[in-house]
């Protein structure tokens, strides 16, 4: 595949391919390193999910001067509603956030954008904003955000099936697309409980998942954030009988990167 992806925080990764660079769901960097991982002069294109904060940070808009002129920012629509201030001509704001709205595409469920380098699918949420699958040279590379089967202990029988069969629909859609995906992100966080891992598994059985990242494991206390990684770990077994075929990569600790 010739990529490399560096794990950031949580939900962000930066993954480097060879003509650009894309950034997801940048929300935290705990020791400012972001940018040792992007190549100077290779356009940037940078994706928010939605616009909870474990998923986004305004500071993103302060990013072109230290990049590049080649900085596109792929929003959803909720995270767009959130800055409005931002992005509107008649604002009144005038600080280090203001972003040329020409740079900026606000996408929502079902949306598509391309330009010479990828194409980017907007596809729903069970929760809020979007996930993303972007094709680039052939290749599928999905980004999840919060989408997922939330089975919270906490949940009804009834509530757990229309949660599955919410996330089910949104897959299908998905699939419409490609049911091969070169290189996913999703989320395996067992803060939610015994059935942390069934988003995956379904989503496993779904597609054809050539390599597959997790995340969304890290916004809690240290205390137990050793544990929810240690599961992490522990989900590579399972992996192995439900779908021996898909390379497992583990990048837990902030900056951990890998090359395909």
């Amino acid at each position: 595949m010739n990529y490399s992806i560096t794990y950031i925080w949580h939900d962000c990764f930066v993954v480097e391919l060879n003509d650009c660079i894309l950034i997801f769901d940048y929300w935290a960097d705990p020791d400012g390193r972001i940018f040792d991982f992007i190549t100077p002069d290779k356009p940037v294109y940078i994706f928010v999910s939605h616009h909870h904060k474990d998923h986004f940070n305004k500071e993103i808009f302060s990013w072109s001067s230290q990049l590049n002129n080649k900085i596109s920012y792929i929003i959803s629509n909720d995270t767009a509603r959130f800055i409005k201030h931002l992005l509107s001509p008649n604002t009144t704001y005038k600080g280090k956030l203001r972003i040329d709205p020409e740079r900026v595409k606000i996408m929502s469920e079902g949306d598509k954008f391309n330009d010479e380098l990828i194409t980017v699918n907007a596809y729903g949420s069970t929760d809020i904003g979007c996930s993303y699958l972007i094709g680039h040279s052939s290749k599928y590379i999905f980004h999840a955000g919060d989408l997922n089967a939330w089975i919270l202990e906490e949940k009804t029988p009834s509530e757990k099936a229309q949660e599955i069969s919410n996330f089910k629909r949104i897959l299908s859609h998905i699939a419409e697309t490609s049911q091969t995906i070169d290189l996913a992100m999703f989320p395996i966080d067992s803060r939610i409980g015994n059935d942390y891992a069934m988003g995956a598994n379904i989503f496993l059985n779904r597609f054809d998942i050539r390599h597959l990242i997790p995340m969304h494991f890290a916004n809690c206390d240290e205390s137990l954030r050793q544990k929810h990684i240690d599961d992490v770990h522990a989900y590579k077994n399972a992996l192995s009988l439900l779908s021996p075929n898909t390379n497992f990569h583990a990048l837990t600790k902030p900056y951990d990167s890998i090359k395909l």
